[in-house]
């Protein structure tokens, strides 16, 4: 009868409909339990590895880099942020480009080439124009430049005076350079390896 297949096909259609339903929801607690099953897994893990103590400690350190993070994407805050770092950025740009009428740029090659005094003097200049209140030369720049003195640094002109075109490529041409960087192997082999400072130099 038309009115009981009716009903039959609009049962069935709500069957299958609430099996769906059900099968959707059962999918969605499996995974809701899988994401929880893995995380406290890694949880226990990383207390049974750092200790309950750091482990807090981290977790401490994370919620307060996070509170930060928020804190700092306020509108007042960041406003605040940005003016302070354009006025740190345009204080570096100061000391490191010298700016002003003074100050010469060469952007080109020239049409004539300058000569060594020209040059040199020019360096000089360059070295006025950044007036560094540094003195480095006397030890004054901790963790910047490290030197021997003077002499040391005649030493080590002469050296790249004489080597400055050698080709490490090409070690028939230039042996000593060959020589001595592995010289300078073997003393840093036996400066960090003590066995080796009792081989025969």
């Amino acid at each position: 009868m038309p009115g009981t297949v009716a009903t039959n096909s609009a049962t069935a259609r709500a069957v299958a409909t609430l099996r769906l339903g059900l099968t959707f929801n059962n999918l969605k607690s499996s995974l809701l339990y899988y994401v929880l099953v893995v995380h406290l897994l890694k949880a226990y893990r990383h207390v049974v590895a750092r200790g309950p103590l750091q482990t807090f400690n981290e977790a401490r350190l994370a919620i307060l880099r996070s509170a930060f993070s928020l804190m700092f994407k306020l509108p007042s805050i960041k406003s605040k942020v940005d003016s302070e770092m354009a006025k740190a950025r345009l204080d570096i740009e100061n000391k490191m480009v010298p700016s002003g009428p003074s100050v010469t740029r060469h952007l080109a090659l020239p049409k004539m080439g300058h000569t060594p005094e020209w040059i040199k003097e020019e360096m000089d200049r360059m070295d006025r124009e950044a007036n560094s209140d540094c003195d480095w030369k006397q030890g004054k720049l901790s963790g910047a430049v490290y030197h021997g003195g003077e002499d040391l640094e005649k030493v080590i002109t002469a050296a790249i005076a004489k080597y400055l075109v050698s080709n490490p490529l090409h070690p028939d041409v230039f042996p000593a350079v060959r020589k001595m960087d592995a010289e300078i192997v073997a003393m840093c082999l036996r400066m960090y390896v003590p066995s080796l400072s009792f081989m025969p130099a």
